[in-house]
């Protein structure tokens, strides 16, 4: 697999959490490589999950209902208009 035209995208779990691999993501119809992305071990998962019970647990924290809504729709909209041109892949095409 060539990763000329993929992305890496690393784990956004805290700097103290340190990636132990990368897992490669594939396009399941030509096998084509799209990304890679960090794997964390059981203590990195952990964290995560920990931190994502404690945001969702402090809801002072979250946007208001009809903020969260206005980002929805924006985004729909936009993946109506661009629906033509994003591949099976979810990229946009070029040219």
């Amino acid at each position: 697999m060539q990763e000329q035209d993929s992305q890496h995208y690393t784990h956004r779990l805290g700097a103290d959490v340190i990636p132990v691999g990368r897992l490669q993501v594939v396009a399941p119809y030509d096998g084509r490589l799209i990304a890679t992305v960090d794997t964390v071990d059981a203590r990195g998962a952990e964290q995560a999950l920990a931190t994502a019970q404690r945001l969702f647990a402090d809801r002072s924290a979250w946007l208001p209902t009809y903020r969260r809504k206005e980002i929805l729709y924006s985004a729909a909209e936009l993946l109506s208009q661009r629906a033509e041109s994003i591949r099976a892949d979810g990229r946009p095409r070029r040219g």
